[in-house]
């Protein structure tokens, strides 16, 4: 069992590395596709743009640095994780 870091729910999972509850993932994955294209299409956009231009919450962005997804370069701007 583990509890979802998006969403809090409590969900049952074999892998004890998987964070995310199965609806909480597919919204994950939509969201890291949005931002996906609008930084591979602007360069490195700020998270400000990034939030404002996509939609996507700046706490969902924080997450995808954390876990590696996206880099944070000079003065907040965004670049894709290698």
């Amino acid at each position: 069992m583990g509890l979802c870091k998006r969403c809090n729910r409590i969900f049952q999972h074999a892998n004890p590395a998987v964070k995310l509850c199965p609806v909480c993932m597919e919204k994950e994955d939509k969201d890291f596709q949005i931002i996906y294209n609008y930084v591979a299409s602007k360069g490195t956009p700020t998270i400000m743009d990034t939030i404002l231009a996509t939609g996507v919450s700046r706490k969902t962005i924080l997450r995808f640095i954390d876990d590696g997804r996206v880099s944070l370069v000079e003065n907040n701007e965004l670049h894709l994780g290698e």
